[in-house]
């Protein structure tokens, strides 16, 4: 994607989203864009698609089984990988996974309501005393999704994507004064990971008697725009390793527009 581009981007969406953080300059130096993927990674240009899967599915959040190793030869973070593969004791795990399992995706199952989501974040924090590394190890995820339009009771929503998720332990490592694309299908660990929000609660009447569903026009299935923010956790890391302070920031957005069916 040409980071020209990326960067009108994130000033646009800053504005527009209201996008906050807290750890001093350090996170007013981040800037967080999600860049939102649907069914069969068709590029949504704006918003996040709202899928639905009725049972359950899986879905791949990795092309390939990650290796710390492989984040080890990156440069500037390979004593961070070397400390999180003694904090973690993964690389026996790690070297199991290696050979024809290794070439294999990592998979997550996904229900109900669902989007997904790749972020580009930029580390602006760089230069004398400056230089640190942003680890970013759990987002909470919240929704209020517009059902009572429809009739219906409010649909608040609430999920933790955690650390681990995906074969890591960590969601995000950004270098100092670098940033991080979404690419789906890179071989970098560091970039192709995606972010699976699932069980967000849409308005199904398919099991209800006709005479029954209230619903607009009829529909059956109604899946509602949801307005979401996602609270970015994690801790800026010293060139050993050490933690030096906290991160936290804000991102807000919303899905596409309502869908019925």
């Amino acid at each position: 994607m040409n980071k020209v581009f990326l960067r009108i981007l994130c000033c646009a969406f800053l504005i527009l989203s209201g996008s906050c953080g807290t750890g001093g300059g350090l996170a007013a130096n981040v800037w967080i864009v999600p860049l939102p993927y649907g069914k069969g990674d068709v590029r949504q240009p704006n918003r996040p698609y709202l899928s639905y899967s009725l049972e359950a599915e899986e879905v791949p959040c990795r092309p390939q089984r990650p290796d710390l190793r492989d984040i080890q030869n990156i440069k500037g973070l390979r004593v961070i990988s070397k400390l999180l593969q003694a904090r973690q004791g993964i690389e026996q795990n790690q070297s199991e996974n290696q050979g024809t399992r290794r070439s294999e995706p990592v998979n997550v199952s996904v229900q109900g309501g669902w989007i997904k989501l790749g972020f580009f974040i930029d580390n602006k924090n760089t230069g004398p005393g400056r230089n640190f590394t942003l680890k970013i190890d759990r987002l909470e995820i919240y929704g209020n999704g517009n059902c009572e339009q429809e009739g219906q009771p409010p649909c608040p929503y609430r999920k933790t994507i955690p650390t681990g998720y995906c074969g890591l332990p960590f969601l995000y490592l950004v270098r100092p004064g670098t940033s991080i694309e979404y690419q789906t299908l890179s071989p970098n660990p560091l970039w192709n990971l995606s972010i699976y929000v699932d069980n967000i609660p849409v308005i199904d009447a398919s099991q209800l008697p006709q005479r029954q569903n209230r619903l607009p026009g009829g529909a059956t299935l109604i899946l509602p725009q949801y307005k979401m923010e996602v609270l970015f956790i994690g801790e800026f890391l010293l060139e050993d390793g050490q933690t030096f302070r906290p991160f936290r920031k804000r991102v807000n957005f919303t899905t596409n527009s309502r869908q019925a069916f």
